[in-house]
């Protein structure tokens, strides 16, 4: 198994990159979706920063406690970056404060125990599934790569029940399940990371579509411009030309267009 150490200090490292690049990408675009996931990696340095100080200093209000309270606000921020696409952030800003605030409150008596890390873990669950169904209702028209957000989201939300399950059954259970938790910790630090990385690709790819379009379809009809029929059709003609076919243009004139009624 791969070095738990190493790969919590590579993503400490990637998660910071990223962060700084969101940050820049805000300051340039003045879009929201960047700040939300800035704070969202950002707030995940953290979370393994202090989860990390666990093999260092016996302090558990800040290795278990603040660690915990870190995590569950990861996937909120995210939240918010994918609702913040379509300005509608401000409606569920409110609503991800209050989960976090009662997840302080709920945490406080228990983070020391395995029941804090049950909670933690069975809500960061849900708020990965949550994220998945967000994602899906930006009723996006090029939803094809945003695809693969979603799997990212469902996946992680499926190996966090899965974590879930294996506390659950750890008491009674007569197997050791301390490798596999291992395991899933592992997954949880690699897709968190991925998924860091697949936002702003996936962002780029998306204004550059917006952009295609705006320069290729006209906005009333939604039909192809004078612009993209040039390209289409020099495309076309070299492909005839490449496999010496003959090409042919139908042209359709349309009386009185633009007359109202």
């Amino acid at each position: 198994m791969m070095h738990l150490p190493t790969i919590i200090i590579i993503s400490i490292l990637l998660n910071s990159i990223i962060s700084s690049f969101l940050m820049s990408l805000y300051v340039l675009k003045k879009q929201k979706t960047y700040l939300y996931w800035c704070c969202s990696c950002f707030i995940f340095v953290l979370a393994q920063i202090t989860a990390a100080l666990r093999a260092f200093i016996d302090l558990d209000f800040v290795s278990h406690y603040l660690a915990d309270l870190f995590i569950i606000a990861t996937p909120l921020a995210a939240i918010l970056g994918i609702h913040a696409y379509n300005n509608t952030e401000r409606t569920k800003f409110s609503a991800c404060l209050g989960v976090l605030l009662a997840s302080g409150v709920i945490l406080l008596p228990i983070y020391s125990s395995s029941f804090g890390q049950l909670y933690t873990t069975t809500l960061i669950a849900c708020c990965f599934c949550y994220a998945a169904y967000a994602l899906k209702t930006l009723h996006l028209g090029r939803i094809t790569h945003f695809l693969v957000l979603q799997i990212c989201f469902v996946v992680h939300a499926i190996l966090m029940f899965c974590q879930a399950a294996l506390l659950l059954s750890a008491p009674t259970s007569v197997v050791d399940t301390q490798q596999a938790l291992a395991v899933i910790l592992i997954s949880h630090i690699v897709l968190s990371t991925c998924t860091a990385l697949v936002w702003p690709v996936l962002m780029f790819l998306e204004s550059e579509q917006v952009l295609t379009d705006l320069a290729n379809l006209d906005p009333l009809t939604g039909l192809l411009n004078r612009r993209a029929f040039l390209n289409l059709s020099a495309t076309h003609l070299e492909q005839a030309n490449g496999c010496q076919k003959e090409l042919c243009a139908l042209m359709i004139d349309i009386d009185f267009f633009k007359k109202s009624e």
